[in-house]
């Protein structure tokens, strides 16, 4: 098993991948639909002349799910996950940070040419990077994440980077061996020195991939630069694309709100699970929002709990994406989940996987997803059958 001291500087298990590092699944949501708790809370507030949200602010959410593959293709036997959501069960806080950013100036190569971050807009389509097969692909932009910073930014550069950027943002890291995709590492960890590897950045030339030894991670500058003001990143599939600052111009990563480590950021509260409990092999859970005064007498947005609540009373499903570390592998073509230590769930706007959306319009649809105890799927049953043997 993976042990705290382990955590940091973990790569993400993609789909498809075996091995240990970094497990974020993106197969929870809550919506004001899914309950008739949910609906009440709507009703109430609508119900009310003038301003009104409750206090507190707690909704209904499914979690997870075990015994059952999810949306990146993975199995969560089910002794090793409620072991884990048993001990979760002391967990009453959650902690979580918005993500990596640029700042305005930051120029962002699309299918027109290069724009500012700050004026390029969703929908608009840009260049990005398939990590697997070093192709250049043109994806659209489906979110724009900005919001204020004050503090350090860490600036990275020689005289192929210039990049001034937000601690925890990430850069894609390739093999100086093979140049295969070796993972993504952060400012922070390029300042603190904590990444040892001599693995680059990679560039482009003639629209396509290029290695650069110039970008080697070993032969950078990294110093801190005192920063306020608004701070800017985009999400496209392959959760990167290409940036130039300074003149300088590179590949960059996109996480924006899947927390790509382990660390929290006690900063950016947005909700607090203050109840989870399995139905069949769904755990389903109620959560309560961090709501301003300000959001509760007004309507003014000012933490992330306020954004999350406003987006549920305009009709909007927001995702829930579970964070752990551990380790997975392959077992005769289907993938599980061996060891675990769950970290905990993150709000977000839009996962990263297909299909972990699921379209509610109210109880009936959930049950669509929650199985009952007493009528399990022949899939759950056919996987149960095969863990009990291989566990032989």
């Amino acid at each position: 098993m993976l042990l705290k001291e382990d955590y940091k500087g973990l790569r993400e298990i993609k789909k498809g991948e075996t091995g240990e590092g970094l497990l974020i699944e993106h197969d929870g949501f809550v919506s004001l639909e899914i309950t008739q708790h949910n609906k009440q809370l709507k009703e109430s507030v609508e119900g009310h002349d003038g301003w009104y949200v409750p206090k507190p602010f707690v909704v209904d959410c499914v979690l997870q799910k075990y015994g059952i593959k999810n949306a990146n293709g993975r199995i969560y036997p089910e002794d090793v996950l409620k072991s884990q959501v048993e001990e979760y069960q002391q967990v009453i806080a959650e902690r979580r940070a918005l993500g990596e950013c640029y700042k305005p100036d930051a120029l962002i190569l699309t299918e027109e040419g290069w724009k500012t971050l700050e004026d390029v807009k969703e929908g608009e389509n840009v260049l990005t990077l398939n990590v697997e097969t070093k192709e250049i692909e043109i994806h659209p932009i489906y979110e724009k994440v900005e919001y204020d910073f004050d503090g350090d930014m860490v600036h990275i550069y020689n005289n192929k980077i210039d990049d001034v950027v937000t601690p925890d943002h990430k850069f894609i890291i390739f093999s100086n061996d093979d140049e295969n995709f070796e993972g993504r590492v952060s400012a922070e960890e390029l300042l603190t020195n904590s990444y040892c590897g001599n693995g680059f950045i990679p560039m482009m030339e003639h629209n396509r991939f290029q290695k650069c030894t110039d970008v080697n991670l070993q032969a950078i500058n990294v110093e801190t630069i005192p920063y306020k003001g608004k701070v800017i990143c985009v999400k496209v599939e392959n959760h990167n694309f290409y940036v130039m600052c300074n003149g300088k111009a590179h590949w960059t990563s996109n996480y924006c709100n899947h927390p790509a480590d382990s660390t929290i950021d006690l900063g950016r509260i947005s909700h607090n699970i203050i109840e989870c409990h399995w139905e069949g092999h769904t755990l389903v859970g109620k959560l309560e929002l961090n709501i301003s005064e300000g959001f509760r007498k007004l309507g003014i947005c000012s933490t992330l709990g306020d954004t999350c609540a406003q987006l549920l009373l305009n009709g909007w499903k927001i995702g829930i994406s579970s964070r752990g570390v551990g380790e997975v592998k392959e077992r005769l073509g289907t993938t599980y989940v061996t060891e675990y230590q769950l970290i905990g769930w993150d709000i977000v706007s839009q996962p990263s996987s297909p299909g972990a959306w699921l379209t509610t319009h109210g109880k009936e649809d959930l049950q669509q997803y929650v199985e009952s105890k007493n009528n399990d799927s022949v899939l759950s049953e056919k996987i149960d059958k095969l863990e009990n043997i291989l566990n032989d």
